[in-house]
């Protein structure tokens, strides 16, 4: 796997073989940056990396200017991976990993971020109204920002009230939906 733009470009991120872990393929990261660029502005952006795995998207969003991003992630060997992927980049000054329950970790933080991506495992799609929820009701998404999510194709972009669908696009099997606050246009 490789950092598909920005900076970082061509450098490789590694991944390792775990249950659960479904690194996002350099493709579709590529597809999912090119919709955000189009949209929205990552320079000094605070990102941050929900169900972080290997810390991809995250890292990509660095490589192309986010100022900081924050990785949340559940399982202890894909906090470790992300951490020695941020080292090899040199990127832990711009960074923060938290080993935590994403929806527990939505629950107690205090910042909002300007990008949120989300990619829980595929497993998981019955959770993303619940995300969605926490994210809106937690005010995680600072005002103007961007959430993404990534899920399997099959299955429909989540809803929300307080968030408008504002492109919904499939890659390879994974569909990306881009949402802005609803009032916002």
């Amino acid at each position: 796997m490789r950092v598909v733009a920005g900076t970082l470009r061509g450098r490789t991120i590694a991944s390792a073989e775990s249950p659960g872990l479904r690194p996002t393929a350099d493709r579709t990261r590529e597809t999912l940056f090119n919709m955000i660029a189009s949209r929205f502005d990552l320079e000094d952006v605070r990102a941050l990396d929900l169900y972080a795995g290997t810390g991809a998207l995250g890292i990509e969003a660095l490589s192309r200017g986010a100022l900081h991003c924050t990785f949340v992630e559940r399982e202890r060997n894909a906090t470790r991976l992300i951490h020695q992927n941020l080292a090899a980049l040199g990127l832990h000054d711009r960074a923060a990993v938290v080993n935590a329950d994403t929806l527990a970790w939505l629950a107690r933080a205090s910042e909002s971020f300007g990008l949120i991506v989300a990619d829980p495992p595929y497993a998981l799609a019955r959770t993303l109204p619940t995300l969605l929820d926490a994210i809106v009701a937690n005010r995680r998404l600072a005002p103007h920002g961007l959430l993404v999510v990534e899920c399997a194709e099959a299955v429909p972009a989540p809803v929300h009230p307080a968030l408008q669908c504002i492109a919904d696009r499939t890659s390879g099997a994974a569909r990306i939906a881009l949402y802005r606050e609803q009032h916002e246009e």
